[in-house]
């Protein structure tokens, strides 16, 4: 019987120990995951111009009107009033068309009044 135990003893101690190797191995994995997500920007724009934040597109020069941040309290007050939106716009002394208001560009701002295009 005490064979059998000492048996079961080292196979059980053997699977623990190849699942706390997969574990370790596991960790700077999880930890670059982390990193990512945590260091993911807080702010969906490239630039704010005239008061219009913008994400530009570089290789085909266009920009899309954005939100100031995924956080809803920190947009609501991104848009004020009114907002003339331009056909184009200068950025690192490159024209960029506007072709493109995002979809949440102006979600919260319950103080907008009017979008002008």
């Amino acid at each position: 019987m005490a064979a059998r135990t000492t048996i079961k003893t080292q196979k059980q101690t053997s699977i623990n120990m190849k699942r706390k190797a997969s574990l370790k191995a596991l960790r700077p994995a999880a930890l670059l995951f982390t990193l990512l997500l945590t260091a993911a920007p807080l702010h969906a724009y490239t630039a704010k111009i005239d008061g219009i934040y913008y994400y530009f597109y570089s290789s085909t020069r266009t920009a899309e009107v954005t939100y100031y941040s995924s956080s809803s309290s920190y947009n609501r007050s991104a848009y004020t009033g009114s907002v003339d939106i331009p056909s184009t716009v200068k950025y690192d002394n490159t024209n960029y068309v506007v072709t493109s208001i995002g979809s949440s560009a102006f979600r919260n701002c319950t103080s907008l009044t009017k979008a002008t295009i």
